[in-house]
């Protein structure tokens, strides 16, 4: 199981994009306050 910032760090790294904090969450499958 991945860490959540490493979680993270992936999202931002494959969408090559800015994101909002609410897209990273939703696309991470998790609660914004985790």
């Amino acid at each position: 199981m991945f860490s959540l910032p490493s979680k993270i760090e992936a999202i931002l790294y494959l969408k090559g994009q800015p994101l909002s904090i609410s897209e990273i969450a939703e696309i991470a499958k998790c609660e914004r306050g985790q």
